[in-house]
């Protein structure tokens, strides 16, 4: 595909600003135009993949670059079509839309009229994820919350956590994971609390991938609290569990603190010694 002319795709997307408050025909102007520009031949470090299941649209970052900001501005001026459009693209169930769909609600102003229908609309999109690489771009989705109601976002991502919904917990801990890698935020406590009672919870043979990145990024970022939260946390566990959760974590743990949390591990798994029978005649 030769290379895109920068001034005929702003024409494009200018095109389809008059239908923006139609949100059925803009999305499916804005398909189309996708449908245009999609590079079906695949160029390691000129193209970024989206995938579908069955298909792969492989867009050049100018066309993604400039969508979003055309996205972002109009979702600041029209939030109510940018939530109707918004849910559209989400039904797609690809990365591509759902990317774009987290685009245009995480620009919409949170304000007090409209933060319960954001919640509203992220609450449905997790439930219903099918694909797995919709979680990191949930997380995305709710960034303008994060932004403009920080405490709306906490409870928001601690109801997650603590549902019945396998994927809203995996989008939780992803969200949580992006938290401890800010270097601006410093309650790690409130997390290793989460995290605490999450795990008494819900261990199993099948914790999610997120639940050991979390552990790892959190050991990457304190290994001092991580250290003490695990020695606290095998008391809770049962003996493989806490096996389990520990090995994850040593090889990111500076010498000394590996140390530290091997012997406390290996003291933990030391079968339990029985009191010897009483040499007293029962009574």
């Amino acid at each position: 595909m030769p290379a895109i002319p920068l001034h005929i795709l702003r024409q494009r997307l200018q095109e389809l600003l008059p239908l923006f408050e139609d949100a059925p025909r803009f999305k499916r102007g804005l398909k189309h135009l996708l449908d245009q520009y999609a590079d079906q031949s695949y160029r390691p470090g000129e193209t970024v993949p989206l995938a579908k299941s069955s298909e792969r649209l492989l867009l050049p970052p100018v066309v993604i670059y400039e969508i979003e900001a055309t996205l972002q501005a109009l979702a600041s001026q029209y939030p109510e079509s940018a939530l109707n459009l918004a849910s559209l693209l989400w039904e797609e169930g690809t990365s591509l839309f759902g990317h774009l769909a987290a685009t245009l609600i995480s620009a919409v102003p949170v304000t007090g009229e409209n933060l319960s229908i954001i919640q509203e609309h992220l609450t449905q999109w997790v439930q219903g994820i099918e694909n797995s690489s919709l979680t990191a771009i949930l997380v995305l989705a709710t960034e303008g919350i994060k932004r403009e109601a920080w405490d709306s976002w906490l409870n928001l991502i601690q109801g997650w956590l603590f549902s019945d919904s396998s994927n809203a917990q995996k989008v939780a801990l992803k969200a949580l994971h992006n938290l401890v890698d800010d270097p601006t935020f410093d309650n790690l406590p409130l997390i290793f609390d989460w995290l605490t009672t999450w795990l008494q919870e819900n261990f199993s043979s099948t914790l999610p991938q997120e639940a050991f990145d979390l552990l790892q990024a959190l050991a990457g970022r304190s290994p001092a609290e991580t250290t003490y939260f695990l020695r606290q946390l095998m008391r809770l566990l049962s003996p493989p569990h806490a096996r389990r959760l520990v090995r994850s974590v040593l090889p990111l743990l500076p010498e000394d603190y590996r140390q530290r949390l091997q012997k406390a591990l290996r003291q933990f798994l030391l079968p339990q010694k029985q009191p010897p029978p009483s040499s007293q005649p029962l009574v």
